[in-house]
């Protein structure tokens, strides 16, 4: 029965980390778009005249 609920443990271990993991890239991912539209945005108002 302790195998049985520490197989459970390690199966939630590994299926908390893949959700992590993928939290973690879909963030990572958000960020790079915003950091891309806001330095876009930043260099249209500072670069174009009367921007």
């Amino acid at each position: 029965m302790a195998t049985d609920k520490h197989e459970d443990v390690d199966e939630f271990v590994c299926d908390l980390l893949g959700t992590i993991s993928l939290a973690h890239e879909t963030a990572r991912a958000n960020l790079r778009t915003a950091s891309k539209r806001m330095k876009r945005d930043y260099d249209v108002r500072v670069l174009l005249p009367g921007g």
